[in-house]
């Protein structure tokens, strides 16, 4: 099972291709994997903190477009208002 850490560290000492490893170089290699991983973790989130504010921006614009819109668009008092006035205007005969 690949899930002891007994098992992980001795599949680590076979990929460094030195089954007899020092603890010191291999608590080394370790610090030096986890490094590489902090790094690439560290590239990630400053990709995804750049990706956050894009998104904020284009949610910002979005909302300022849909604030205008609610602002020109009918109210429902307003709405059934016009309904009432084309009705009245389609029962007047049409003047030539």
């Amino acid at each position: 099972m690949l899930g002891t850490p007994e098992l992980k560290i001795v599949v680590f000492c076979e990929l460094c291709n030195n089954e007899n490893m020092s603890d010191t170089k291999l608590i080394q290699a370790v610090l030096d994997k986890v490094t590489k991983l902090d790094e690439k973790v560290d590239k990630g989130f400053k990709g995804l903190k750049g990706e956050i504010v894009n998104n904020r921006n284009r949610i910002d614009k979005l909302g300022l477009q849909l604030a205008e819109l609610a602002d020109d668009a009918s109210t429902v008092e307003e709405f059934d208002n016009l309904e009432k006035r084309v009705g009245k205007l389609e029962k007047q005969p049409a003047s030539v």
